[in-house]
């Protein structure tokens, strides 16, 4: 399964184990969900993780998106007209595999 995964998955599954979304990212480090990101979305990733107030620590940063990088589908990220867009930064609507 290939899916883009939103920021505040990551938060919640680092934050609290056991939880769906801790389960969703399981899955992604076991092979069975294949997260699709662009370089905006790993940079958003990374500015949300490392922030202070979460107290993740920067290897356990580190090792998730490396996951994400080493075994996810990098793509390109475009508007679509089939996708109403309430926020011009909402990158993750825009997300389209670079190979079907």
């Amino acid at each position: 399964m290939i899916a883009v995964i939103d920021t505040n998955i990551l938060v919640s599954a680092l934050w609290k184990p056991g939880s769906n979304a801790s389960l969703l990212i399981s899955h992604v480090l076991n092979g069975v969900v294949q997260p699709c990101y662009d370089y905006r979305i790993m940079e958003e990733y990374r500015e949300v993780l490392l922030r202070p107030k979460f107290k993740f620590s920067r290897l356990q940063v580190d090792l998730l998106l490396n996951t994400f990088i080493m075994d996810g589908i990098s793509v390109i990220a475009r508007s679509s007209p089939d996708a109403p867009m309430n926020d011009e930064d909402d990158f993750f609507l825009q997300c389209t595999p670079l190979h079907p």
